[in-house]
């Protein structure tokens, strides 16, 4: 009888406002990466997409840290993005852009300065 009275809440019960509102930005940003980039896409890679928004939505909603950094990694991505204003010219002028690839990944020897054949 004891195990009928402690069992846990269901999930949808369990939800607060902040996991609808996590759960409709995930799609939000999904609907809308397939809108912009569908043409560019096969079959394989939209349903790929497609089935990343109920997954996303359910690992936020059973683990709760992971939804601020979903949030944060998203922000600091579209703030990466709009430095390069449509221009992939503006690597070497953007503060931020400039910074991150001013040296290669490997300081020990040249194997990654790769330069184009003449």
């Amino acid at each position: 009888m004891e195990l009928a009275l402690n069992q846990p809440a269901p999930l949808f019960k369990r939800l607060s406002w902040f996991d609808w509102l996590f759960a409709a930005i995930v799609a939000a940003g999904a609907l809308f990466a397939l809108s912009r980039f569908g043409d560019f896409m096969d079959i394989y890679e939209k349903a790929i997409l497609l089935a990343a928004i109920p997954a996303l939505a359910a690992f936020g909603w059973f683990w709760k840290p992971f939804r601020q950094l979903f949030i944060g990694v998203g922000i600091i991505s579209l703030f990466a993005i709009s430095q390069y204003q449509g221009d992939l010219g503006r690597m070497e002028l953007a503060f931020f852009l400039s910074a991150t690839f001013r040296y290669p990944t490997c300081m020990k020897c040249s194997c990654c300065s790769v330069s184009s054949p003449r």
